[in-house]
């Protein structure tokens, strides 16, 4: 396992702020290990400043796997469940690299509310049987 940052620099800062301490009223010592001290310190606030902006951009919830439970709730979730089973479909398309279509307009997913639950489960077996069919 690897240091998250130079440890070095963390050792540097305090064994040269630890010299300085013990220096006491003695400036030819006390003054450049603080100055090495704060040098130290400011190269480690750098370091860490630098490597946070890096390497930890948050997932887009495109890019997160479905969670079974919202799949299940959306079943029964009224007109913002239909929604979200008709979106996951077209994520899953574009995933599967099936599909390139943009956003669905606000009449389609209207179209999608207004349909009866009968012929909702058909459009939702006739999409997932289609998407496995081409993947």
């Amino acid at each position: 396992m690897t240091a998250p940052y130079g440890w070095g620099l963390v050792v540097a800062a305090l064994a040269a702020t630890g010299i300085a301490i013990w220096a006491g009223p003695n400036l030819s010592i006390a003054v450049p290990a603080a100055v090495i001290a704060v040098v130290a310190a400011a190269l480690l606030f750098l370091e860490v400043a630098l490597r946070s902006g890096t390497g930890r951009a948050r997932p887009s919830p495109e890019s997160l796997p479905p969670r079974p439970a919202a799949v299940r709730t959306a079943f029964v979730s009224g007109r913002l469940g239909r929604e979200r089973l008709v979106l996951l479909l077209d994520v899953l398309d574009r995933h599967a690299g099936v599909s390139d279509r943009g956003p669905r307009s606000p009449d389609e997913i209207d179209r999608f509310s207004r349909m009866s639950p009968e012929e909702f489960r058909a459009y939702l077996g006739g999409r997932v049987d289609d998407l496995e069919a081409r993947t």
